[in-house]
């Protein structure tokens, strides 16, 4: 049997799904177009975006793995580098976890309440849901006698509740079912009321 290639396994799952749903979000954004893609990687996903664009787009990155210095990628932990910068600034915050970026969401709601944010939830069918969500929800834990973890069998509809509780009550995206559970989309709060002239 022969290794996949190291570029294939860095390769984005629906990667054509994500790059339409990302620049359809930017379309009624207004200039300037700024974005901080908290899961960089490679940053080929937002290399495409920005390709097929008809105006200009800046991205940054935030990458864990240590790479090339350059002002456009962020190295760290995601979660430190959202608590540290300035996030209003964006006009877009990409949070494509692998799994559910309940953290990044979090600290996002909190520092940026106005910013849509592109996410993506993956989760298997049957599995446990995080307990960050089931403690902000006040869901008791009725741990597996197997594995000691609580598991929902419609874990995405304890996700929606949790991401409502944060004030996102507006989201369009696409869901796959392929042995466990894929949704990408954006999700966005109302807008702040204007202030009165």
């Amino acid at each position: 049997m022969t290794a996949t290639p190291r570029h294939q396994q860095l390769y984005s799952s629906h990667f054509e799904t994500k790059v339409v749903l990302r620049r359809q979000a930017l379309l009624d954004l207004p200039d300037p177009l700024r974005v901080l893609d908290a899961y960089h990687g490679q940053g080929e996903v937002w290399t495409e975006v920005a390709r097929r664009l008809d105006r200009p787009v800046e991205v940054v990155g935030i990458d864990k793995a240590p790479g090339e210095d350059s002002p456009a990628v962020l190295h760290g932990d995601n979660r430190k580098v959202l608590r540290a910068i300035d996030l209003d600034r964006y006009s877009l915050i990409d949070l494509d976890a692998y799994g559910m970026p309940t953290e990044q969401l979090r600290i996002v709601a909190d520092r940026a309440p106005h910013v849509p944010v592109m996410a993506t939830v993956i989760q298997h069918t049957i599995g446990p849901l995080p307990r960050t969500i089931m403690r902000d929800l006040g869901i008791p834990a009725m741990p597996d006698k197997r594995t000691g973890v609580y598991v929902p069998i419609r874990w995405d509809i304890w996700w929606w509740w949790w991401v409502a509780q944060l004030g996102y009550t507006h989201r369009s995206g696409v869901r796959f079912a392929e042995g466990m559970t894929k949704w990408y989309g954006l999700i966005t709060r109302p807008a702040p009321p204007r202030p009165a002239d």
